[in-house]
């Protein structure tokens, strides 16, 4: 069985639990995923099955979209709303706005817990944020669009000298974290309820949205905690066609559920393509080594398509006149263009 699948994570499940799971219903070991999600958080989790494992690396790359909740006045030790207060201060969540309120409702008919709070009016203007709205927020927010350094929070899965970063902070010690490079793309606020910013945010792998979250609120002065966090998007898989873990387990683990998988090449639409000739068909499928360019079919794509270290699909028309799907190739020159396909990329052929 080899395809890709699109699975809604809920809230107390870990991303190796979804994996055990599907291991169980599709009846095959060979499963990996494309991104972790902690615990908290819910949303996309896309699993590559089979041959399909070989592309994780490639769509590990693509940008992800995460819907947030960000609680101002508070900061936790774990920087969400799963840790303990460490400072600032948090109302019971039955006090909150009527708002905010019909918020948590919304989201509790998923299963989710209510997570985030409100501070009372006399907290927000001693934190100069009575008057917050979605205007100033983006403001805030614009000097951390771009390249940022993050030091990865304590409860993390990070080893230092072979240790998980959350064992040690168990035990209640802190030790020295190298900061780690990440892109935001873009952060678009979606509503200010109080001291709730609700946002999506388009970032790079390796980004911590609770590290965000925390950093904003002390550079804000009044610190910050994620209260909430929904993967919606991950490369061309979103949150609006993502299976249940339910339904997934209503599949049965006696039938072949092939048909139900999405193809290795429909998870690698966010890449270009190129339609090769089918005079070098076989000499592909021989795995003979050739420069891709120049049995591109040039009606499908021009030359300002090519830059250094861009990937590439590849599909050429096969002895039955079917445009078929043979792998990544990479670009690696551009005077003169070359482009190849090599063992270190994915090849839909062995």
């Amino acid at each position: 069985m080899t395809g890709v699948i699109n699975i809604f994570k809920p809230q107390d499940m870990t991303s190796h639990d979804v994996v055990a799971i599907a291991r169980g219903v599709l009846n095959t070991k060979k499963i990996g995923h494309t991104g972790t999600l902690d615990p908290m958080a819910t949303g996309v989790l896309v699993l590559c099955i089979g041959k399909a494992t070989k592309i994780v690396q490639f769509l590990q790359d693509d940008y992800k979209v995460y819907r947030c909740a960000m609680c101002l006045g508070a900061s936790t030790d774990t920087q969400d709303a799963w840790g303990k207060v460490v400072s600032g201060e948090i109302i019971p969540f039955d006090a909150m706005d009527n708002t905010s309120v019909n918020l948590a409702k919304k989201l509790s008919e998923f299963g989710l817990k209510s997570t985030f709070s409100t501070i009372s009016d006399e907290a927000l203007d001693r934190y100069n944020i009575l008057n917050l709205d979605s205007q100033l927020m983006n403001e805030i927010l614009k000097p951390f669009i771009g390249d940022i350094e993050q030091l990865p929070p304590m409860y993390s899965a990070i080893k230092v000298n072979g240790k998980r970063l959350y064992d040690i902070a168990r035990r209640g010690e802190i030790v020295d974290r190298k900061t780690r490079n990440c892109h935001i793309h873009d952060i678009t606020v979606l509503k200010v309820c109080k001291n709730i910013v609700w946002m999506d945010i388009t970032c790079s792998k390796g980004t911590y949205i609770r590290t965000l979250c925390h950093d904003i609120g002390q550079k804000m002065g009044c610190g910050a905690y994620m209260g909430y966090l929904c993967r919606i998007k991950n490369g061309v898989f979103s949150a609006d066609t993502a299976i249940g873990i339910e339904e997934f387990r209503s599949w049965g683990k006696d039938v072949n559920h092939s048909h139900k998988l999405y193809k290795i090449d429909y998870a690698l639409s966010n890449l270009p393509q190129i339609i090769l000739k089918k005079e070098i068909f076989k000499k592909i499928k021989n795995g003979i080594k050739v420069n891709l360019y120049k049995w591109i079919n040039k009606s499908n794509c021009c030359d300002n398509m090519y830059t250094v270290n861009k990937l590439y699909r590849v599909y050429a028309n096969n002895s039955e006149e079917h445009i078929e799907f043979l792998g990544i190739a990479k670009c690696i020159s551009i005077d003169p263009i070359k482009i190849i396909m090599d063992k270190n990329l994915f090849s839909n052929m062995e």
